[in-house]
């Protein structure tokens, strides 16, 4: 999630569409009391500095905050505090006093009551992935520290049904990204680039913001998923038709298709 109220845009992120890539991209030009909530271990390992904003929320807790600056300087010899303090502590803050359940995720609905004003005025973006590509990128996220225990189809079947025992607790807090960018099922983003087209997407959404926006060096999150697996392998038709339904409205509002055949599926 980014909001600028400088530069007049809200960037709504919903996960597993390379959406902390473009965050950091945005944040390349941070102005002071820009706002970029999750991100900042990314951030700092590109060597994107705090802003005045972040630095701020983190010195609401002055004791834990130098503490953490203690901990950096004898460990990196950085006198901040630690990337992971300062993401921590903006998200919580940001769930605790306005709601954003989902943090760097949370629904269009909530952003715009955090701000209403600038809601009404900013240009508002996000980015969409192929439901069945999407599923697979979430399922290898959520489950890196319990594969092979928890298979792809048990993944999509605990999302399917909210009360399915989840023991190792990889039910994601979103399935479909569709309330991130709209409000009342009806979509709130004024530009909806794809995954899939990500470098001419943003190339225009460049064009629309009057900055670049690129990510060529950037690789944020990459190398959960071996990419030697090929998307059909992860898919029998059960759990092609679990996420038709998982995704039925990103389906339907952009005519999603599934990305592979049955000839590829029968190669599994």
């Amino acid at each position: 999630m980014f909001i600028s109220r400088g530069r007049n845009f809200i960037f709504l992120h919903t996960p597993k569409t390379a959406g902390t890539s473009v965050s950091l991209s945005l944040a390349r030009d941070m102005r002071p009391d820009d706002i970029m909530i999750g991100g900042w271990t990314d951030a700092c390992r590109h060597r994107i500095p705090y802003n005045a904003f972040a630095l701020g929320v983190a010195l609401r807790s002055p004791l834990r905050c130098t503490t953490s600056t203690l901990k950096n300087v004898v460990r990196h010899g950085r006198f901040a505090p630690r990337c992971s303090f300062v993401n921590n502590q903006i998200k919580h803050h940001f769930r605790s006093r306005h709601g954003f359940v989902a943090e760097a995720h949370t629904p269009a609905e909530i952003v715009r009551r955090f701000d209403p004003e600038l809601w009404a005025r900013a240009f508002k973006f996000t980015f969409v992935r192929n439901p069945w590509s999407h599923a697979v990128s979430h399922y290898e996220w959520c489950c890196r520290k319990t594969l092979p225990t928890v298979g792809f189809r048990e993944f999509l079947l605990r999302q399917q049904d909210p009360d399915r025992p989840d023991p190792e607790k990889v039910r994601p807090m979103t399935v479909s990204n569709w309330p991130i960018y709209t409000i009342d099922d009806v979509i709130a983003a004024d530009f909806i680039g794809r995954f899939e087209t990500i470098d001419e997407d943003l190339a225009a959404l460049s064009a629309r913001l009057g900055f670049e926006v690129s990510i060529g060096t950037i690789a944020a999150k990459t190398g959960v998923r071996n990419k030697a697996k090929p998307v059909a392998a992860y898919y029998d038709e059960e759990c092609v038709e679990i996420v038709r339904r998982l995704y039925r409205q990103e389906i339907e509002a952009f005519s999603f298709e599934v990305p592979f055949g049955c000839v590829e599926m029968a190669g599994r």
